[in-house]
């Protein structure tokens, strides 16, 4: 039995996660707080940046989630396709953001700090 492997040179089209997909980890992360989607920006093969916001979430704290698309892109570039979570104080000032999830061979793979988050519900 044989198997087709790409050659070196050959393009394999990567698969993107749906607007869908990026919205459920969002609220998944968010366990059970109301998630307002601020800004999704698009190109030709689909959404390459969303922001989400999660008031109030620790002590008056806000946070927010983004997720970029590996690539570069009008709004921003990345190597590798993920979503953050980013924390700000009741001054609206970040303090620090945290590595959710990555998107790697078409598969949502957590970080300990999305298993975290995760497992919380």
């Amino acid at each position: 039995m044989s198997e087709k492997f790409p050659l070196a040179f050959e393009q394999v089209e990567e698969k993107i996660p749906t607007i869908g997909e990026i919205n459920s980890l969002v609220e998944l992360f968010a366990n059970k707080k109301e998630v307002k989607q601020k800004k999704v920006y698009e190109d030709g093969q689909g959404v390459y940046l969303a922001e989400y916001t999660i008031t109030g979430d620790i002590d008056d704290q806000n946070t927010e989630y983004n997720y970029m698309r590996k690539g570069h892109h009008e709004k921003g570039g990345s190597l590798i396709t993920s979503i953050e979570a980013i924390y700000f104080d009741k001054d609206g000032i970040p303090f620090c953001s945290d590595p959710m999830a990555n998107y790697i061979d078409g598969e949502w793979i957590f970080t300990k700090e999305g298993e975290i988050a995760k497992n919380k519900i």
